[in-house]
C-alpha cells in the first residue's frame, strides 16, 4: 500500500513539473510572438510614414497652373493596317480628377488603366503631385467603335510630362509600348505596321520596347530523299530577321524606360 501511494506522488510531482515546463514555453512563445507583431506594426508605420514623405516632398504647381499638350500615337486596325492617332491632354487645378472625351470610340478598362498608370509614372518623374490636378484626354482622328490595349501607355506618360512640365514635345518622334508602374516599357504588337505609318506621317524616329526593332521568321522549305523505292518528305525551317527599320525606311530606337524616350522627345 506504501509502495503504490509513493508511485501516486511520483507521478504527481513529473505531471506538475512537466507543466510548469509547457507553461513556461508557451509564456515565452507568445511573448515573442508580441515581440514580432510590435515589430511589424512598426516597419508599417515606417513604410507609410516613409510613403507620405515622398508624397509630401512632390512639389505643386501654382493653382492658376493649366496646360494642354497633343501627341501623335500609333495604333493598328482589324485590317493590319497601322493609322495615327492625336491624343489631346489638358491639364488645371482640381481634385485629382480624370476624364476622358473620346466621342463615339468606347474605350476598354486596360486602355483605362494605362492612363491611370501614366499619370502615376509622370508625377514620379517630373516629381510633380497630381493630387490637386484635373486631367482630361481626348482623342481624335481615329475610325474606329472601340479603342483597346494598353501599348498607347508610353505615349500617354510622354504627353503627361510635357503637360506637367510645359515642354514642347518633338513631333519627329513616335513612341509605342505598354508602360509598368516603376517607369519600365513594356511589350507592343504591330511594330511594322506601326513604323510605316510613322514614316508615312512624317516622323524620323521610332521608339520601340527593348527587342522588338526585329522579328524572328522562319523559310519553309519541301526536302525529300528515297529509301530504295520509298521517298520521304519534310518540312524544313530556316530562320531569318525581319528589320522593321528596313522595312518602313525609319530610323528605329529601343528602349528600356519611360526616362530613355524623354531624350527623344524633350530637347
Amino acid at each position: 500500500m506504501m509502495k503504490k501511494k509513493i508511485e501516486i506522488f511520483l507521478c504527481i510531482i513529473v505531471i506538475l513539473f512537466l507543466g510548469v515546463l509547457i507553461g513556461k514555453h508557451l509564456y515565452g512563445f507568445e511573448k515573442n510572438n508580441n515581440k514580432l507583431e510590435n515589430k511589424n506594426i512598426e516597419q508599417i508605420k515606417f513604410n507609410f510614414l516613409q510613403q507620405n514623405e515622398i508624397l509630401i516632398n512632390k512639389n505643386k504647381l501654382a493653382n492658376d497652373y493649366e496646360n494642354s499638350v497633343k501627341i501623335n500615337i500609333p495604333a493598328v486596325m482589324e485590317n493590319n493596317i497601322g493609322i495615327m492617332t492625336e491624343l489631346g491632354v489638358y491639364v488645371k487645378q482640381g481634385n485629382g480628377n480624370i476624364y476622358f472625351n473620346f466621342g463615339n470610340v468606347l474605350i476598354s478598362p486596360d486602355t483605362e488603366q494605362s492612363i491611370r498608370t501614366a499619370i502615376e509614372v509622370a508625377s514620379d518623374i517630373t516629381n510633380i503631385s497630381t493630387n490637386n490636378l484635373d486631367f482630361y484626354f481626348h482623342i481624335s482622328d481615329i475610325n474606329a467603335s472601340m479603342l483597346k490595349g494598353p501599348s498607347a501607355g508610353a505615349a500617354i506618360a510622354i504627353a503627361t510630362i510635357s503637360a506637367l512640365q510645359n515642354k514642347s514635345i518633338n513631333s519627329n518622334v513616335i513612341i509605342t509600348g505598354t508602360l509598368n508602374h516603376d517607369g519600365g516599357i513594356g511589350i507592343a504588337a504591330g511594330i511594322k505596321e506601326k513604323a510605316i505609318i510613322s514614316k508615312k506621317t512624317g516622323a524620323d524616329i521610332f521608339l520601340v520596347p527593348y527587342g522588338l526593332s526585329k522579328e524572328l521568321n522562319f523559310t519553309i522549305q519541301k526536302y525529300c530523299k528515297k529509301y530504295g523505292i520509298f521517298e520521304h518528305c519534310s518540312e524544313e525551317y530556316s530562320p531569318y530577321w525581319i528589320n522593321f527599320s528596313n522595312e518602313a525606311n525609319i530610323t528605329i530606337k529601343e528602349i528600356k524606360t519611360i526616362k530613355e524616350a524623354t531624350q527623344y522627345f524633350f530637347n
